[in-house]
């Protein structure tokens, strides 16, 4: 057999098994198709039943078939009609799973946290708070707090928050706290999804005199989310701390809270021996815009720290017409640094108009 008959055959083999390979690829792709069509038809009959529930919950037939034949999508269109708006309450939830016998989902999230499958474990976290009895969900997501994976401990925090479960604070902090690769903002807006009934709580923390500078961070932090100014009195002891971190922490709280009534003590900051805190102690009386700054921020315009100056003269901006006439009077100041950056700042604010 020549050579010439050896090649031909090979390319014919060749081409047959990209041949066959492709139709393999195809009928696959075409099957997938189907299923995600089905799961999508199944998920959308499903959501529409228990809307039509939540308007007539005296109907319960209709929603029983449905939910009976797809209990392996139940929980997802559950969070999907939670999550929009659509009127579905947690009271409704254990409800609906109570009438329709379906409380074995909710047993069964809770033995999926203790899986050796991270991602069963992920999910069930997410599940939990809307589904499960309040206290039931709250102690099982705190014990979740000491899982090895760090997703599945930040899922933990937030499935607390919305459950406003505030018992859970310390056990939060003072499980976020201590690794320094834990994400703390994530954390920090984890907790303040609790709002005002997180506040008191989080002031009786922070006032424990053996607290780690983690998880002070994490308390200052979002009590300046919650900007409630009863928070006040705590903060303002932080801001004398060592830590230049959480002096800077502090500062940054203290002007999201935006209460005039603390704007003489960071006046008195500008003072501090950190370039960074001064600079944000002027970024902070930026937003509070009290009038009765003027004066220290006239002194940070001759800082020594580039941010400080230009914090500061966007700070007396901010403040209104008596601010910006500081910085005009500033152009014909003595000193450099305070002409060139009240100019530079009036030459912004003019160009963005």
């Amino acid at each position: 057999m020549s050579i010439f008959i050896v090649l031909a055959y090979a390319v014919l083999f060749l081409l047959t098994v990209t041949i066959l390979l492709s139709s393999s690829l195809l009928i696959s792709n075409i099957g997938a198709r189907y299923q995600q069509q089905q799961y999508l038809k199944k998920h959308q009959m499903l959501h529409d039943a228990l809307v039509a529930y939540i308007k007539h919950p005296e109907d319960l037939v209709s929603i029983q078939k449905i939910a009976l034949k797809n209990k392996n999508i139940l929980l997802g269109v559950i969070v999907q009609l939670s999550d929009s708006g659509e009127g579905l309450a947690k009271s409704q939830i254990t409800g609906i799973l109570n009438k329709l016998g379906l409380q074995d989902l909710v047993h069964q999230q809770l033995l999926l946290l203790k899986s050796s499958n991270a991602q069963l474990r992920l999910k069930a976290c997410s599940l939990l708070p809307y589904i499960a009895d309040r206290e039931i969900a709250g102690m099982a997501l705190i014990n979740a707090l000491n899982d090895p994976m760090l997703d599945i401990r930040l899922n933990a925090t937030q499935g607390l928050g919305k459950l406003l479960y505030v018992k859970a604070i310390p056990a939060i902090i003072e499980k976020v706290s201590l690794p320094s690769i834990w994400p703390s903002q994530r954390v920090i807006e984890a907790i303040a999804v609790m709002g005002d009934d997180a506040l008191q709580p989080l002031i009786n923390y922070l006032a424990k005199p053996e607290l780690k500078d983690g998880s002070k961070l994490i308390c200052i932090g979002v009590l300046g989310l919650l900007k409630n100014s009863e928070a006040l009195p705590i903060l303002s002891k932080s801001l004398d701390s060592p830590s230049l971190e959480i002096r800077v922490q502090t500062v940054k709280a203290l002007g999201l809270i935006g209460d005039e009534s603390i704007t003489s003590k960071l006046c008195l900051c500008m003072k501090d021996s950190a370039w960074e805190v001064r600079a944000a102690v002027a970024s902070a009386l930026g937003t509070i815009k009290n009038k009765e700054a003027i004066s220290c921020l006239n002194s940070g315009l001759v800082d020594e720290a580039w941010w400080v100056r230009r914090n500061a003269a966007n700070a007396l901006y901010s403040i209104g017409a008596q601010g910006i006439e500081a910085l005009k009077t500033n152009l014909l100041s003595e000193d450099r640094f305070a002409r060139e950056m009240s100019q530079l700042i009036l030459d912004e604010k003019v160009g963005a108009r």
